[in-house]
């Protein structure tokens, strides 16, 4: 029988007799067992992971070299729901524990509507089981025509607990939990269903992509990424409407009200008012279905792009170069979204890399690359082989931080001991061969924070990079798995065409390798000058007294705030200044007078721009603590203070700087 069980500091469901899945827009479903295995499951690394327990842990398989071992493993596809898969697996008498079993006597049980009882066959009906201290879905079901569910219900024996009915669809919400008895006739009641008809216009009246998010007592309860006109499924009722199209377009809030068997119909126009003119907005860090721990299918992955603003996902799959040109086909969004194909290299020691560009090579996989017990300089040269020469970065680092004992000062890994990182001792764990690091994955703080551990502080172990002359670029991504976080946070590069189907790969790489390159968290830095002269990210300018006059524009859609800005000269906090419009597009456009150093010492120095906020962010967007994350900030430009024509680093340090 299914219990659970507590190992190695995971909770492990046990006696699963079945994984079992279905299409949500449609009919179809999938059910799958190993013959004989005690099924498990648990969540490992963020991954859902299911094998068999009494292999793992009870009685693992012991073969002796070319000993041959048959396991049998059922697959089933059904052309309705869940259930009908299911059902196959379960008439076989090979296929399942001893205390499950098919129901004996056929069971009525019908969906009808609430109002005048007509049959529903538009839900999803799950049948429940209260194990655990919780409701788990037992079995999934559609209704056929007249609203009757399959007539061969599963259940299970050896079980106590209650069991129950809930019936549910997008378009009429949830209905009440309906107790119900094996064997027994039932009927389950759901609520009339309504309708919502949305059109997102841009500026010129032509429909655009946009995210759509209802929300109803402070929590979301749907979010649709448009493509044009649409129609969608609401359950009736009242809703906070939020539409947006990223960071850079106005957004629209309202209130709607969804009839009992009716439509109602909004219409806005969004308008583009952050100008990123010359910078074309990626997320270098995105997983889509070819990985195992995503369930978003390629051409989902593009509309969810094109509705948050998102130009350039890179399809960073674990293990498998695939890519996002498929769903760009099949959506015909090419003048809102192009796509470049990577890997995330999966290397659980010593921590997972991206890769990009790389073009399938027809294979399994499309040519992966092979980590197992190599550090990182062989890392780094297999990826810039299979990438042709392409952008290699550190991902999500704070493993790796902790696990070389990152030594700021010093510049370089202070472990002694390699073989925790499974290598040899003419392995090195370290190498300066890379492009970028993930300043940002995701929105958790870049900041040292009091009680972290001494390797640990994103900024200023990247600060570190540069402070021993390693140009590494600091990115932001969002390792979106599903569709809600994907392009928060996003970077911008330069980019010669503000046009994604006229994006070149090699433009995008260039970039990355230049440091034209900043993260975003919703608001955008453009740095104009210094003295009076034009620059860009990673270029080097020459001033002598160590003080520059840098002229800025900040900008962000008038509900993201950008309260305060922070210029740091090698790493420590030379500058704080006040916006001078909080509520408006333009936050702050000027010229500040800006010291290279914090103790008057005129030297070389890389500066670095960040732009915070006070105020949550809008709804519709992910919030997130304004005093730990930036609202945006840039890759260095350099400072050469006594005119040899180069930047002379400042050697290792401990950065100083204030949070708010």
């Amino acid at each position: 029988s299914a219990t659970t069980l507590d190992f190695g500091g995971f909770s492990f469901l046990t006696g699963i007799p079945w994984l079992a899945a279905q299409r949500r827009d449609g009919p179809g479903g999938y059910a799958f067992t190993i013959s004989g295995a005690n099924l498990s499951g648990a969540t490992i690394a963020g991954v859902e992971a299911t094998f068999d327990l009494d292999q793992a842990i009870a009685d693992p398989i012991r073969l002796a070299p070319n000993e041959p071992f048959e396991q049998h493993y059922l697959f089933a596809v059904g052309d309705s729901d869940a259930h009908s898969a299911v059902r196959w697996i379960a008439a076989r008498d090979d296929a399942l524990p001893v205390d499950y079993r098919a129901a004996t006597e056929p069971t009525a049980i019908r969906v009808v509507e609430a109002d005048g009882g007509a049959p529903v066959s538009d839900v999803v009906v799950d049948l429940e089981l209260w194990f655990d201290e919780r409701w788990q879905v037992l079995d999934r079901m559609r209704p056929d025509a007249n609203g009757y569910l399959p007539a061969d219900q599963l259940d299970m024996i050896n079980q106590s607990g209650d069991r129950r009915l809930v019936a549910w669809s997008d378009g009429r919400g949830r209905s009440a939990p309906t107790l119900w008895s094996d064997g027994a006739p039932s009927t389950v009641t759901v609520p009339t269903a309504g309708a919502l008809t949305v059109r997102i216009n841009d500026e010129q009246g032509q429909p655009m992509p946009a995210r759509l998010q209802l929300w109803q007592n402070d929590e979301r309860v749907r979010q649709v990424f448009l493509t044009g006109e649409q129609t969608i499924a609401v359950a009736p009722g009242t809703y906070e409407l939020h539409i947006n199209h990223g960071f850079e377009y106005s957004i629209t809030s309202a209130t709607v009200t969804i009839p009992s068997g009716g439509t109602t119909r909004f219409e806005t126009t969004l308008k583009h008012l952050v100008d990123t003119l010359g910078w074309m907005s990626i997320d270098t860090h995105v997983h889509s279905s070819p990985s195992p721990d995503s369930k978003v299918l390629v051409d989902e992955r593009i509309r969810n792009a094109a509705a948050v603003g998102l130009e350039v996902p890179v399809a960073t799959d674990h293990e498998a170069i695939v890519g996002l040109w498929q769903g760009i086909v099949k959506t015909g969004l090419y003048e809102w979204v192009t796509t470049i194909t990577g890997e995330e290299v999966t290397a659980s020691l010593p921590e997972h890399l991206t890769m990009f560009p790389a073009i399938p090579d027809g294979t399994l996989r499309g040519g992966i690359v092979k980590w197992y017990r190599k550090g990182l300089p062989e890392l780094w040269d297999a990826i810039h082989e299979r990438s042709n020469g392409g952008v290699a970065m550190l991902n999500h680092p704070k493993q790796i931080y902790r696990l070389l004992e990152w030594d700021r000062v010093a510049g370089q890994p202070a472990i002694a001991d390699y073989s925790v990182l499974q290598l040899t001792d003419s392995q090195t764990p370290w190498s300066w061969d890379f492009e970028g690091v993930e300043l940002m994955n995701g929105y958790g703080t870049i900041f040292r924070q009091s009680g972290d551990h001494p390797s640990i502080g994103h900024f200023d172990n990247w600060m570190s990079f540069h402070n021993h002359g390693h140009r590494i670029v600091g990115g932001g991504a969002s390792d979106a798995h599903g569709t809600n976080d994907l392009g928060e946070p996003r970077s911008y590069f330069r980019s010669p065409t503000d046009k994604p189907a006229e994006l070149s790969v090699d433009d995008a790489v260039a970039a990355y390798k230049s440091g034209q390159v900043l993260v975003s968290g919703g608001a955008f830095i453009r740095v104009v000058g210094v003295n009076g002269q034009s620059i860009e990210l990673g270029d080097l300018v020459e001033d002598r007294d160590g003080v520059i006059d840098l002229k800025l524009d900040i900008s962000a859609i008038p509900e993201i705030d950008v309260s305060h800005v922070r210029i740091y000269a090698n790493c420590d906090e030379v500058r704080l200044f006040e916006t001078t419009a909080t509520d408006a597009t333009i936050k702050f456009s000027g010229t500040v007078t800006v010291p290279v150093s914090n103790d008057g010492t005129v030297r070389d120095a890389h500066i670095v721009v960040a732009a915070f906020g006070r105020k949550p962010m809008p709804r519709g967007f992910f919030d997130y603590d304004p005093a730990a994350v930036p609202r945006a900030i840039t890759n260095p430009f350099y400072v050469d203070t006594d005119g040899n024509g180069t930047f002379d680093p400042p050697g290792g340090k401990e950065c100083s700087y204030t949070t708010d």
